[in-house]
């Protein structure tokens, strides 16, 4: 990328930025209230504007149109005639005119995001009229060998890291004259955070890249180890199927004689070659991996699979040297393996909190040639806390008296003890000494398209509700709730409100300190019964600004790239949708940087 067009695309990024802090900002004490808070500290009164509040209890339907505008931002059906309108302050602002700016301000409308299928790399038909693609390159799809949701994105994924390691030297001018010469193999993958290695056994056995999985838990790395092996074993079976399924729409049963079958069919197409077209591609499998004479469940070469992939415990800080580290590693190879090139990808699947931001720094360094990362889990980012943003709000959930007295929403806790702040990243947020908060940070995890998802056919969420009440019940009985009041997911374990109050109650270990009959948690109820819409309506509003809340983050990310890289070839952010019957995935903001 030429300087001049960095400094454009650097230029666009903090317009869009500047748009979405310009309507943030204001709305930063509701979006950092706490939802346990809301009947003990009036958060209806106190953060929501009059004339938001107005629109909200006019509407005799309330929840069920949230709803559908959650419905429509996922599908980009908001009101588009409001556009190109003014920022409206959210001092001002109707339940209209928030909906129009959210969708305004997401980085799809924003052109900061890109799908998949707009990416032209990995648009099949397009690399299929330049190369001619061998089956394995196809978007397989195996039978489920982990959580359908892990599936899906571990498949997705995979996919998108071959097509970016294959053509690292793609550029979009030479679509004409690209061919097989023109393609460079990037062979090694570092997987930081790599966790189960769900991603990393993926990429190893389908994709035969050499890949460092790296995970700071010793548990997680051995059982990666283990989990890699079981799998192995059953690859073959599980290839074929997929193979069959891309080809054919879907895989056949072999049935009790198969290994006789395919042994025989193997040994006469060793003599004749393979030439055949009609022969089965299990057949084909089983000549090429050489196993003619083995089981579909007998295990590959362990060699192989410890070679191609190496399960390490180590925790990973911005100070690593990864070029060292490769180089090092590849010394102590076999001399009778294959000596790969010693360039390599970083990738991470749900690189947690400053995980991500580490990885961006490790990309920085001389050696990656692309960084492939999903990051997640924001609330654990170490923001910066500027003094003249660091506002009194009296709204923390926070974890002691001392704390309680010194906090406000920007995490002052942490004021003196950041070294290496994760946010803001950028100079130009920085300079505007921007801060976001860690209860709106939470909000990010939420997607449109996942809150449609859940709140199309459900209500009032019990367990939600339950912890609600359960703070009056607390600030009633003892005067105050400083303390760290944490139940976890324990409505989901119970039938009744009574049950809920006295397990949490006994959890906390406040069971002596407050007595409370089933009666008069039935009175609790009923007596906050009228405000539980409001709540409701307060949790949707404020989830609906968890996409800009992220899109804040991440184009914080992008900005800081740009201010520290000249030399950047191709730069794409884009978001990945995906929704099925079973489970609804978003592949969030793999940020693409090629060298």
């Amino acid at each position: 990328m030429q300087n001049s067009q960095r400094l454009s695309k650097l230029e666009s990024v903090y317009k869009s930025l500047d748009l979405l802090t310009r309507f943030l900002n204001p709305a930063l004490p509701f979006l950092n209230s706490h939802n346990i808070d809301f009947i003990i500290k009036s958060h209806w009164t106190k953060f929501l504007p009059q004339k938001l509040q107005d629109d909200l209890e006019l509407l005799p339907v309330s929840v069920p149109l949230l709803k559908s505008h959650i419905k429509d931002l996922s599908l980009g059906k908001w009101n588009h005639a409001n556009d190109h309108k003014p920022l409206i302050d959210f001092e001002a602002c109707s339940l209209d005119d928030i909906v129009s700016q959210i969708g305004q301000f997401g980085l799809r409308n924003m052109k900061m995001s890109l799908l998949l299928d707009e990416i032209p790399l990995l648009n099949v038909k397009n690399v299929e009229e330049m190369i001619h693609l061998n089956l394995s390159e196809q978007e397989l799809k195996f039978d489920p060998f982990m959580s359908p949701k892990k599936m899906h994105e571990v498949e997705i994924m995979g996919n998108l890291i071959y097509r970016i390691a294959k053509y690292e030297n793609f550029k979009p001018d030479t679509y004409s004259s690209l061919t097989d010469n023109d393609v460079g193999m990037i062979e090694r993958l570092i997987d930081i955070g790599s966790g189960k290695g769900y991603l990393s056994s993926f990429l190893s056995l389908l994709y035969k890249f050499d890949v460092y999985a790296i995970d700071s838990s010793a548990g997680n790395t051995t059982g990666s180890s283990e989990r890699a092996a079981r799998l192995q074993r059953v690859w073959a079976q599980l290839l074929r199927r997929a193979m069959e399924r891309a080809e054919t729409g879907h895989a056949v049963r072999r049935g009790k004689y198969w290994k006789r079958r395919m042994n025989k069919a193997a040994q006469t197409t060793t003599e004749v070659g393979l030439q055949n077209q009609n022969l089965k591609d299990d057949v084909k499998l089983l000549v090429m991996e050489g196993r003619n004479n083995e089981g579909e469940g007998a295990p590959l070469n362990q060699e192989i699979l410890n070679h191609r992939l190496r399960n390490m415990t180590l925790y990973v800080t911005r100070n690593l040297n990864l070029k060292e580290f490769i180089s090092t590693q590849s010394n102590g190879e076999q001399s009778n393996q294959k000596k790969l090139s010693l360039d390599f990808g970083i990738i991470g699947l749900h690189t947690c909190g400053p995980l991500g931001v580490d990885s961006i720094h490790l990309f920085l360094q001389d050696g990656a040639k692309f960084l492939c990362n999903v990051p997640c889990c924001y609330h654990h980012l170490e923001e910066v806390v500027f003094p003249s943003t660091a506002l009194e709000v009296n709204t923390p959930y926070s974890r002691s008296k001392e704390k309680q007295r010194k906090s406000n929403f920007w995490d002052a806790d942490e004021k003196s003890t950041i070294t290496s702040p994760t946010f803001p990243l950028s100079r130009h947020l920085q300079a505007q000494e921007f801060n976001l908060g860690r209860n709106a940070r939470m909000l990010s995890s939420y997607s449109f398209q996942r809150m449609s998802h859940e709140l199309e056919n459900s209500e009032l969420n019990k367990p939600m509700i339950w912890r609600l009440l359960l703070q009056v019940i607390i600030a009633e009985k003892l005067g105050h709730t400083l303390l760290d009041y944490h139940v976890g997911k324990l409505g989901n374990k119970c039938s009744t409100f009574q049950e809920y109050v006295k397990k949490a109650l006994q959890k906390l270990h406040l069971d002596n300190n407050i007595q409370v009959s089933d009666e008069e948690i039935e009175l609790i109820y009923k007596r906050y019964e009228p405000s539980l819409e409001k709540f409701y309506c307060y949790f949707i509003l404020r989830t609906m600004f968890g996409p800009l809340i992220e899109g804040c983050i991440l184009l914080d990310r992008l900005a800081y790239l740009l201010e520290q890289v000249s030399s950047l070839l191709t730069m794409f952010s884009f978001l990945v949708i995906k929704l099925n019957q079973s489970s609804l995935i978003q592949i969030k903001n793999f940020f693409l940087f090629e060298d």
